[in-house]
């Protein structure tokens, strides 16, 4: 279940796909200019596919199996199957500043 900051933060940084292929073909930019970037008018287009979810195997004494359903799976009562620790992570956000303000991504 996504929370009110998560779907604040995916409507402010979501955008139509026109919009942003309009916004990158403004018009020669003096510093993409300078390293000897082009963009091109034309979106590239490629076919895509969908993956399925993968297997989760739980630990404890059931070592049981879940399918994530939409990204999303029950962890209530469960244990990793061998849980590590994260020392470094990173979320990078592409959007502009004014539509997806750093303290909603915090």
């Amino acid at each position: 279940i996504f929370t009110r900051a998560v779907v604040s933060i995916l409507k402010k940084c979501s955008l139509n796909l026109q919009v942003k292929s309009n916004s990158m073909v403004g018009g020669p930019d003096p510093y993409l200019k300078e390293f000897g970037i082009v963009v091109h008018n034309e979106m590239t287009e490629l076919t895509g596919r969908v993956l399925p979810a993968p297997m989760l195997q739980y630990g404890g004494r059931n070592k049981t199996v879940a399918t994530p359903n939409q990204g999303v799976w029950d962890m209530r009562g469960k244990q990793f199957y061998a849980g590590i620790e994260i020392k470094v992570w990173a979320v990078a956000c592409f959007a502009p500043q004014k539509q997806c303000r750093e303290d909603l991504l915090k």
